[in-house]
């Protein structure tokens, strides 16, 4: 087939596919130099607490002491960060009575009733990275009604995030028991069962891929053995190409950066100079920093809250997250069965991060320049 008849073929394809409405998936050119495959090589670990001692090493650790941003149920309190055990415990709890502070919605400030604290800790202006692999030991709790977190995130211009795990659910959650890496077939079903929020891991990669301050989201969540009975070591594997989402090793779900026509993704040595390909925009590029939260969730979803607010103050983003919805209240410790069981807490056992050296060139920032 000539060059110009297989471009055309393959421009009728990319044409049928749902997935280009969405925005999501680009159709461009693979670059003629790229960055060098390295499945093979060692990883060599750069970073790791294991959390001994009685206090946060602030050389690796900063604690977020302001409250959850958009409408969030918590409140992040310095004192919920605690060194005991060999752990990193970090804890929910009840407030003794509410606190109404102004909250910050993308500079407008607006009343918020909160019925909870939490704890919220962070690499931030302390280490950041591109690409590696991050894991980490923990314990989640089992409470309907928290948010249990280990993620990466930056902040403006593009809102770079991974999510290696996060456990919430509403009212109803849809599942890809089949997998969720062929973005172009996504099958689900449905679960209103709140009992199985430490079961529901969700795993995503968010970006402003429009720059207009509306994050976009690729999503996926798999149903597993209750998550808040044992210490389960959960693991990202980030690359120029693709994101491995592990659980003890094992293999959770893969996105791709660059996929071909048919939405199979392609990793490192299945792409080649000037190819024709679909690229992935919300896939991260940009150094973030690592975060490990608990808090409960957000109460937003429900309409009354807004009501109270000047609707057409709040910043796009918001509005369009919830424009055409159905609302449902999310549930909180206070609504759910057992009632509000607080204080609970996560358990950090260790964090490690590690990098790879590919044949002379650093891959764990996202330069890809020669090493001198």
């Amino acid at each position: 087939m000539k060059l110009s008849s297989y471009i055309l073929y393959t421009l009728f394809q990319l044409l049928s596919l749902k997935i280009i409405a969405q925005q999501q998936f680009v159709t461009t050119v693979f670059p003629n130099i790229k960055p060098p495959c390295g499945d093979a090589s060692p990883w060599v670990k750069v970073y790791e607490d294991q959390f001994d001692g009685t206090t946060i090493d602030n050389t690796k650790w900063k604690i977020h002491t302001s409250h959850n941003e958009e409408g969030g149920g918590t409140l992040n309190d310095p004192n919920n960060i605690e060194l005991s055990g060999g752990y990193m415990r970090i804890r929910a709890k009840k407030l003794p009575s509410p606190i109404t502070k102004d909250v910050d919605y993308n500079g407008v400030l607006y009343p918020k009733t909160f019925k909870y604290s939490g704890g919220f800790v962070y690499s931030y202006e302390q280490s950041s990275w591109a690409y590696g692999k991050f894991e980490a030991r923990i314990k989640i709790p089992g409470l309907y009604g928290l948010w249990p977190s280990f993620w990466l995130y930056n902040s403006k211009p593009e809102w770079n995030e991974i999510d290696v795990f996060e456990f919430w659910t509403h009212n109803h959650e849809e599942f890809c028991p089949l997998g969720c890496e062929n973005p172009f077939n996504k099958n689900s079903i449905k679960n209103k069962n709140e009992k199985d929020q430490p079961r529901i891991h969700h795993m995503s990669v968010h970006k402003d891929i429009n720059g207009d301050g509306k994050s976009e989201f690729d999503h996926a969540k798999y149903k597993n053995p209750d998550y808040s009975q044992s210490f389960y070591i959960f693991s990202i594997e980030w690359d120029p190409y693709k994101i491995i989402w592990k659980v003890n090793g094992n293999t959770k779900r893969i996105i791709y950066r660059y996929h071909n026509v048919n939405g199979v993704g392609l990793d490192c040595e299945s792409l080649f100079p000037n190819m024709l390909v679909l690229e992935n925009k919300i896939f991260p590029t940009e150094n973030m920093w690592l975060y490990l939260t608990l808090g409960v969730q957000h109460s937003y979803y429900h309409p009354q809250e807004y009501l109270n607010y000047s609707l057409p103050s709040l910043p796009k983003h918001i509005m369009d997250k919830y424009k055409g919805k159905e609302w449902h209240p999310e549930l909180q410790p206070d609504e759910a069965p057992g009632g509000s069981d607080l204080p609970k807490y996560m358990l950090v056992d260790w964090v490690k991060i590690y990098k790879k050296d590919y044949c002379g060139k650093d891959l764990f920032m996202n330069t890809w320049e020669e090493k001198t």
